[in-house]
């Protein structure tokens, strides 16, 4: 059927439809009856359209795909060679919006995505897709080339809400259930970090104990209920990327499992390979009533053990070399701990001299050679009133 309407008599916006009604009909032959069934039929309309196609969203892929959603034209709906009423497409891309500057517009038929080859993409330059479907237009976001991955950052093994201070990172543990990581330091100049991966093995870079897992964005990472072997290092490697699908890896410098104590090992004196049970000298004097001027800690810190200037370290000969230039005449008999004591007494004897400012020389204390006994006292921890005794 055709029928023609005046102007104004149909309304924009509108839906019409066709309906067509039979009655029922029963058809008699010679050889058989046929029954027709009463019909009841309708289109599923026109719309009314007196306005041009209206725009709609437009997305583009960072690979230069770029696909939209369907425009539409009520007026050519199921009319033209597409379903929506749209003729063709036209598709330009530019370095503005609306423009066609790197792809010149092309007609790229009723599809609604092209993929596009072959470009120099500049890093970090924006670049806008433009769609035209018949008279009507549209435009889609920027989007930004990133042709280079994520800066590496930096992961640390350990609890960074317990580590304190400088302190950034393990080295040891004695958890054998459970790994700790975190992370910093990773970023992208162009685009964002879109996903972080996780991965622990007992090598750099190794995922033999968890292979690498999605953990979303966040920067740090707990690793529970497994078997550790105790002694082995593990290694737990981040891998950062971006949204254009650029990734970093950055594994850190491992954690030790370390659950049990140090074997008990041996202790020996002396520094040569076997044990010193004899030694010839002690490092320090320490008198009863004073502190004699080579006996205090200061001057035994400082000392070398075999500083030849340190009384500690001298012989029975030096002893009786010093002594006799004391003006003391020692017999060959005496001991060296003796021969030291008596040197010690009388040096310091000296050495107090000269702080109380006294003026006469060390001869005219002794002006002649001493004479000592002969039979000093048979134990050598004599007591400081004997020392009189003995020496004349």
């Amino acid at each position: 059927m055709n029928v023609e309407f005046a102007d104004g008599e149909l309304i924009h916006g509108t839906r019409y439809t066709v309906c067509i009604h039979a009655d029922p009909k029963v058809i008699e032959y010679e050889m058989w009856t046929d029954e027709l069934p009463e019909v009841n039929s309708c289109s599923d309309g026109i719309i009314v359209d007196l306005t041009p196609p209206v725009e709609c969203g437009l997305t583009v892929t960072t690979d230069m795909y770029v696909n939209w959603d369907s425009f539409y034209d009520v007026e050519e709906y199921t009319n033209g060679p597409h379903s929506s009423g749209i003729k063709e497409y036209i598709l330009g891309i530019g370095t503005t919006s609306g423009g066609n500057d790197v792809f010149p517009f092309e007609n790229v038929g009723t599809v609604q995505h092209k993929a596009l080859h072959g470009f120099n993409l500049q890093n970090g330059y924006k670049y806008y897709a433009t769609i035209k479907g018949l008279s009507s237009l549209a435009t889609s976001w920027a989007f930004q080339v990133d042709t280079t991955p994520p800066t590496p950052g930096h992961v640390y093994d350990g609890d960074n809400t317990v580590l304190t201070g400088d302190v950034k990172d393990i080295d040891y543990q004695t958890e054998t259930k459970v790994i700790h990581v975190y992370w910093e330091g990773f970023h992208d100049t162009h685009s964002v970090i879109q996903e972080y991966f996780e991965s622990v093995g007992t090598y750099p870079q190794c995922d033999d104990i968890l292979t690498e897992q999605a953990v979303g964005i966040v920067n740090e990472f707990t690793l529970k209920d497994i078997h550790l072997r105790t002694g082995l290092r593990y290694y737990t490697t981040v891998t950062a990327c971006n949204t254009a699908a650029m990734c970093t890896y950055v594994t850190s410098d491992g954690v030790v499992i370390d659950n049990s104590p140090p074997i008990t090992g041996h202790v020996q004196d002396g520094t040569g390979f076997y044990d010193t049970q004899y030694q010839s000298m002690r490092r320090n004097r320490r008198s009863r009533n004073k502190q004699h001027p080579y006996n205090n800690e200061e001057n035994a810190t400082q000392s070398s053990q075999w500083d030849m200037e340190n009384p500690e370290n001298w012989t029975g000969a030096r002893f009786r070399d010093e002594l006799r230039k004391l003006g003391i005449n020692i017999p060959k008999s005496w001991s060296k701990t003796l021969l030291k004591q008596l040197y010690l007494d009388n040096k310091e004897r000296l050495c107090t001299d000269e702080r109380e400012g006294a003026t006469v020389a060390a001869d005219d204390h002794i002006r002649q050679p001493r004479e000592v006994l002969q039979d000093p006292p048979t134990n050598e921890r004599f007591r400081p009133h004997q020392r009189q005794a003995w020496i004349v």
